[in-house]
Parts: structure tokens; sequence; C-alpha cells
């Protein structure tokens, strides 16, 4: 029950396959600010999600794969900022930073972990 109403089982996953999508595009903005620490936040978030589609055995099948092509994208993504902070480019690790409290220590020149 959620607010008093009753939720489908198929409205239930669709939602949660749905919600992978939305905070992918949230790790994007994440990206976008080389916030690697946050991407793979998602990531992780993402991969919990997949492996509980697994044990579905099927039922789903559209929607696992959608969940699947999101993953793909956020591995792709951490490989990226992985690649950058690799190569000596700024990227921040961490925990998320509060706006407006970034500082230089919050970044790492290099010096990264991978997935």
């Amino acid at each position: 029950m959620l607010c008093g109403r009753s939720i489908s089982t198929r409205d239930y996953i669709g939602g949660l396959c749905d919600l992978t999508g939305e905070i992918a595009r949230l790790a994007v903005v994440h990206a976008g600010q080389r916030n690697i620490a946050e991407v793979r936040n998602i990531y992780q978030a993402c991969v919990c999600i997949a492996g509980a589609m697994l044990q579905l055995n099927g039922k789903f099948a559209k929607k696992t794969e959608m969940v699947n092509g999101t993953l793909r994208k956020l591995e792709s993504i951490v490989y990226e900022l992985t690649f950058l902070q690799r190569g000596g480019r700024r990227v921040m690790v961490g925990e998320a930073p509060v706006p407006g409290e970034i500082d230089s220590s919050t970044f790492a020149e290099g010096d990264g972990d991978d997935l």
C-alpha cells in the first residue's frame, strides 16, 4: 500500500526499472562535474537493481534489458572518468562536497582506483 493505494507488482517493477534511467541522468550531471564518487554510487545502486531483476527469471525481460543498457552506459561513464583521473586530469573523489564548499583538496590527480 502506498498512500492508501495498492500498487501492482508489474507497476512496482516498472517504476524501479525506470528509476535506474532517471538516476543515470543524474550520473551524467555528476560526470560533467567530474564527480566519480557519486557516479560510482549511482552505478552500484543500478547493479543492485539489476541483480534483483535477475532473480525474477525473465518475467520482465524488456525491463531487465533496459536496466542492463543503463548499466552499460554507467560503466562507460565510470571508465571514462577513471581514464581521465589516471591520465592526470582532475576528478573529484571521496564524498560529494556540499555545493559552494569545493576546494582543491576535493580533487585527485591520477591516483584513483578501479570500479
